[in-house]
């Protein structure tokens, strides 16, 4: 049955949702002090350190509280220059430095690029111990990284803290803003931290041809009282691996700026989201792009990146054998059910229609489409950019291209079965939406003409998986109509809590968001400009699960007189109130 979302009904969840999260996060702060290893239930903050306590470690050098050695190395490290300093701070001064840290207020950052819990600028505390390291920062730290790095740095240091709790990331990006030039973390995290917490800081190998990441070369554990920084550059592609524990992954970490204003390598325009936090959302971004043509990044086995164009769809087949009744589930050929449709599309510009193909159909095809990507590992290959995206795709045009190589080996056909074949039925699925009585279809629902030129993808999201908001992507400055086909393969249902929803933003305002459900066709109107989309990060909760869409974007022709909407109903059932609503 059709499900449309109105935005008050949206904007009262996502209130909720950010509430729930602040709780969290204060619950976790709460509890993060309450043993040695940060994994106590205690649920109150620690108390804070005597004066005479802080005023003793306060009283030694800056040389005694920094501990920690520098090393040489920098330019020789790879993918680009870092370095990690252990044991950075005197034992002492880090733990009254983490109480003070742990008493201010955290605020829950959550976006398409990135859900943990930041401080404002602690530049502006006046805690001894914060204020102590601020001054450290702005002296001898800088001093030392000027030494080994051969950058000059301003005296202008930004410092905010974090904390990821379990299921929170950071998704892979470079860190450039205007002046930018050294990024740095303090961790301060449980001492038993592992791998197999998750949080890792990764460090992506660039290709050299597109300068764009292709693979994470380095991971850096966050181990407590390290410091770890490197240089903001075009290469410098990094993320925050999701935490996968209940332990919370606390840091201090900000940036050192240019002294010269006019350092060319660092004015660029494009910019991101923190290393490790910040208080600049994504709207802030502004992607580097040579040109209009839309491209998608595919990684193959023997090379690192490889530029294809996204499959077009254009024009529209007039295929015969292709009926709209072979498909789409009875309830939606209905009069009553159109209007019905047509008036809550009209309402909110967007509609999900569950139970949309037949279930009969529906069944056969997520069968045979499950067991053509079991058994042929080669046929999804992974899309990119990863500072853009990250998900499989299945090439349509290789589907279509395999009905041709079989028409021309007819009647040569060996009797063995062959797992390569693409199933037919997914085959004419593909056809189906290309076919003009798919599109008369989605006219009869929306009311919107279509053009016949559109852009089609077919997409596996799985746990780790993504897509990006760009607010400069050609097709989203556009008009046009999204139109997206979901298969949540499985017994159970696809859960909320897992990711994989796609969100409609307007700068910081979500319009919409579409949840994953099986056997459901989404329908998205977009006015020209000003909106951006996104699939929200797959977190480690869905395992094994995996929801597959087909994803297609039309061209709506301007809509002059409204002639054409009798045409689009010759599909449908006469009258009555049709089968019953499951």
């Amino acid at each position: 049955m059709p499900n449309a979302r109105n935005r008050k009904a949206m904007k009262k969840r996502r209130e909720a949702e950010r509430k729930a999260q602040e709780d969290a996060a204060k619950a976790a702060r709460e509890a993060q002090q309450g043993s040695k290893n940060g994994d106590s239930t205690s649920s109150n903050v620690p108390e804070a350190p005597p004066l005479s306590l802080a005023s003793e470690v306060l009283a030694k050098s800056d040389a005694e509280l920094l501990a920690g050695k520098f090393e040489e190395k920098w330019v020789e490290n790879s993918p680009f220059p870092h370095s990690v300093v252990e044991g950075f701070l005197d034992d002492s001064y880090r733990r009254l430095l983490k109480d003070e840290l742990m008493h201010e207020e955290f605020y829950q950052k959550s976006n398409d690029l990135y859900d943990f819990s930041q401080t404002k600028e602690l530049k502006q505390s006046k805690e001894p111990c914060l204020t102590r390291l601020k001054t450290m920062l702005q002296g001898p730290i800088r001093q030392r990284i000027q030494n080994i790095s051969g950058i000059s740095l301003s005296d202008n240091v930004e410092m905010f803290g974090a904390i990821y709790n379990k299921n929170c990331k950071l998704i892979c990006h470079d860190d450039r803003m205007p002046r930018r030039r050294i990024a740095y973390i303090l961790y301060l995290t449980p001492d038993d931290w592992s791998e197999a917490d998750g949080g890792l800081l990764d460090l992506f190998a660039v290709d050299d041809k597109n300068r764009e990441p292709s693979r994470v070369e380095k991971s850096i554990l966050p181990k407590n009282n390290s410091f770890a920084f490197f240089e903001v550059s075009p290469k410098s592609f990094h993320q925050v691996s999701e935490v996968l524990s209940k332990k919370a992954r606390v840091s201090i970490s900000g940036w050192f700026f240019d002294s010269e204003p006019e350092h060319g390598n660092h004015t660029s325009e494009a910019k991101t989201v923190s290393t490790d936090e910040t208080e600049k959302e994504a709207k802030n971004r502004i992607e580097e792009t040579e040109n209009s043509t839309v491209t998608e990044m595919v990684m193959g086995a023997d090379t690192d990146t490889t530029t294809t164009t996204m499959q077009l769809f254009s024009p529209f087949t007039m295929d015969e054998d292709i009926k709209f009744e072979d498909w789409v589930g009875r309830i939606y050929r209905k009069k009553n059910m159109l209007n019905q449709v047509r008036k809550m599309f009209s309402d909110e510009s967007s509609i999900e229609l569950q139970d949309f193909l037949r279930k009969d159909i529906y069944k056969e095809l997520t069968a045979a489409l499950s067991h053509y990507l079991e058994t042929n590992s080669g046929a999804l290959q992974q899309t990119g950019p990863l500072h853009k995206q990250k998900f499989k795709s299945l090439a349509l045009s290789e589907i279509l291209r395999e009905e041709k190589k079989e028409e021309k080996r007819s009647g040569k056909l060996e009797k063995k079965k062959d797992k390569s074949k693409v199933p037919e039925i997914l085959r004419q699925f593909v056809k189906f939406f290309q076919s003009k009585a798919f599109a008369d279809t989605v006219t009869a629902l929306t009311g919107l003409d279509l053009t016949g030129k559109s852009q089609a993808t077919f997409r596996r999201f799985c746990k780790g998986d993504y897509t990006l908001a760009h607010d400069e992507e050609p097709l989203m400055q556009m008009e046009g109509l999204d139109v997206c086909f979901c298969f949540t393969p499985g017994k159970s249902s696809w859960k909320i809590d897992w990711g994989g929803s796609v969100h409609y933003i307007d700068g910081e305002d979500e319009l919409i968001t579409v949840e994953p459900h099986s056997n459901t066709l989404s329908l998205v109107y977009r006015a020209e400009g000003g909106t951006s989309k996104f699939v929200k990060y797959v977190n480690s909760l869905a395992g094994d699960w995996e929801r597959l869409d087909l994803s297609c974007t039309f061209a709506v022709a301007e809509d002059d007189d409204d002639d054409n909407d009798d045409d689009s109903d010759n599909n449908l059932d006469d009258g009555g109130d049709g089968d019953e609503i499951e």
